[in-house]
């Protein structure tokens, strides 16, 4: 059995010229999980995220989110404007396994400030979801897949 790595990710959205957008990030095709995928900001959640309580999963995964989402995109979300709404883990028969939680949120001023490293972000993009789709279903891009069930 494989180890599960709790991890957080938030969904940044926008209000677009031509409607509702997502920031997309491609990661680098040299690091290790999900290749040159677009995936939303987030990662691993920290000893750091939990504070002083590490049963506080809920608490952790919010900070841990923020912390992805300024070290991949070098943008600032409050974690109490971050909305939850799902938390999928990573079937067994996959070698990397994790318990995702997953949150939405706005974001708060000038969402062009978006700076990748260049290290293990190498890209970004504002999508609709209906070209994230289309870009997906049409083989422009790759995304993880979501686990079969929650």
């Amino acid at each position: 059995m494989s180890k599960i790595f709790p991890a957080a990710t938030v969904v940044l959205i926008r209000d677009g010229c031509q409607g509702l957008e997502a920031l997309l990030l491609r990661r680098s095709t040299a690091v290790s999980f999900a290749k040159g995928h677009w995936v939303f900001p987030g990662g691993r959640i920290d000893k750091a995220d939990y504070r002083d309580d590490l049963a506080d999963i809920e608490g952790a995964a919010r900070r841990g989110a923020v912390r992805e989402t300024l070290e991949e995109a070098d943008l600032v979300v409050n974690e109490q404007d971050m909305v939850y709404f799902a938390h999928w883990t990573t079937p067994p028969e996959h070698p990397k396994r994790f318990a995702t939680w997953f949150y939405i949120s706005e974001v708060n001023g000038d969402s062009n400030k978006v700076t990748v490293d260049n290290s293990e972000i190498v890209e970004h993009r504002w999508y609709s979801p209906e070209q994230a789709l289309a870009d997906l279903q049409g083989k422009h891009i790759e995304m993880m897949p979501p686990p079969l069930s929650p």
